[in-house]
């Protein structure tokens, strides 16, 4: 669950985050053809849907501007918060999996995890209604 959690949210910053906060380009797993979390949710809304078909039509490789255009669709998507609020879900099942773990200082480090692992390197400004907001 927790590894569910991680990636789901390493997806998201793939999305909001920029190339000067020591990030991977965010268009990189878009062309590389790597459908993500965010992609497949910003894929259920059918206004962004047609968008992005679109941009992804052919199944060809994408050059730099068009998977960048992929990025912006899916950020003024609903699909990072959604996706988000998934890894929310998945940290706070592995936050209750610790009940059978003794109480002390490794269960408390165990549960400080689970919420870092959602909100790392996450500047809640950039997802409406994302920690903090």
């Amino acid at each position: 669950m927790l590894g569910l959690a991680f990636q789901i949210a390493d997806d998201v910053l793939d999305y909001l985050g920029s190339v000067g906060e020591d990030r991977q380009p965010s268009a990189r797993d878009i062309a590389e053809g790597f459908a993500t979390l965010p992609l497949m949710l910003a894929r259920e809304d059918p206004d962004t849907a047609s968008k992005l078909d679109r941009v992804l039509s052919g199944g060809r490789k994408l050059k730099r501007a068009r998977g960048e255009k992929v990025v912006e669709l899916v950020r003024g998507s609903h699909a990072p918060q959604q996706a988000i609020d998934r890894a929310r879900e998945y940290a706070s099942a592995a936050r209750m999996q610790l009940d059978a773990i003794a109480p002390g200082e490794a269960r408390d480090a165990l549960a400080a995890l689970t919420d870092y692992v959602v909100i790392r390197s996450y500047n809640c400004q950039r997802v409406p209604g994302g920690y903090g907001a």
